[in-house]
């Protein structure tokens, strides 16, 4: 809570099981987890409410206005994917360890998917993206010296290794084809900013992978090398792909891209 007071108490309850009532001398209310799912399952599709007081310093207690939700009838997708490493300037350090992770938003756990260790040589385990946020259908960036760049893609319970580089990654809604973007990005430092971090996509195309075909494509209207084109993604029907696409300002000169970069600006565009 964000008022000051010397205790708090709140009820939180819906039409059916136990109140839940906290009485604390500090503004942190921690909700008991058992006891909140216990009213959480009995009340699927119900309102839940919170009434909250607040005793002043003079005694007196003030009551506020009561918070109504509503609980909803489907359960949460439980689990939230990230990669996760230090911080780092420039070249990655010797045995830094990366890792896919995972985080399960129930009991607040987190494990690991796939991480760089021994068996990666500690390479770069990147960019990964899952089918409809399905884990069983997904794919996971993978680079280093001891298996090389490429994709681990993981369909029907088996993992298969594609050879080549995927950047931002958008499943086609079939889940038979992605559409990927490949990217030449450059990181650079500025000399006094709070952020002297920078980046900048010196190069880059779209193309796509039709599963099972083991071959990559790609067509003018995706590859036009005056343009830099990225970010793509599917419409929910499978029709269209969105992507964003600008000029490339620096063309047969990519050493000149400070001179540039910061013009660079993106188009929204659609092809079916």
């Amino acid at each position: 809570m964000q008022e000051a007071g010397s205790h708090y108490y709140v009820k939180i309850y819906s039409d059916k099981g136990d109140p839940i009532e906290i009485f604390s001398r500090s503004p942190k209310i921690m909700i008991p987890p058992k006891p909140w799912r216990k009213l959480l399952d009995k009340n699927k599709g119900r309102q839940l409410y919170l009434d909250i007081f607040v005793e002043t310093a003079d005694g007196q207690w003030d009551r506020f206005d009561s918070v109504t939700n509503r609980i909803a009838n489907e359960k949460i997708d439980s689990y939230l994917a990230y990669r996760k490493m230090r911080p780092l300037h420039g070249k990655q350090r010797e045995h830094e360890r990366i890792g896919v992770y995972q985080y399960d938003l129930e009991n607040h756990n987190e494990s690991v998917i796939l991480d760089n260790g021994y068996y990666y040589n500690y390479g770069c385990v990147n960019c990964h993206t899952f089918y409809n946020n399905r884990p069983d259908k997904m794919l996971v960036s993978i680079r280093n010296a001891k298996h090389g760049g490429g994709i681990l893609l993981l369909t029907d319970g088996k993992v298969n290794k594609i050879g080549t580089k995927f950047g931002c990654v958008s499943w086609h809604p079939s889940g038979r084809m992605l559409a990927y973007s490949l990217n030449k990005v450059r990181q650079f430092f500025h000399s006094a900013q709070t952020e002297v971090r920078d980046t900048v996509d010196l190069d880059s195309t779209l193309a796509y992978y039709v599963l099972g075909s083991k071959a990559i494509k790609t067509a003018p209207v995706l590859s036009d090398k005056e343009y830099l084109e990225t970010y793509p993604c599917w419409s929910a029907d499978g029709r269209y792909l969105y992507f964003c696409r600008a000029p490339k300002l620096w063309q047969d000169q990519p050493q000149r891209y400070i001179e540039h970069y910061s013009n660079v600006k993106y188009d929204l565009v659609r092809v079916s």
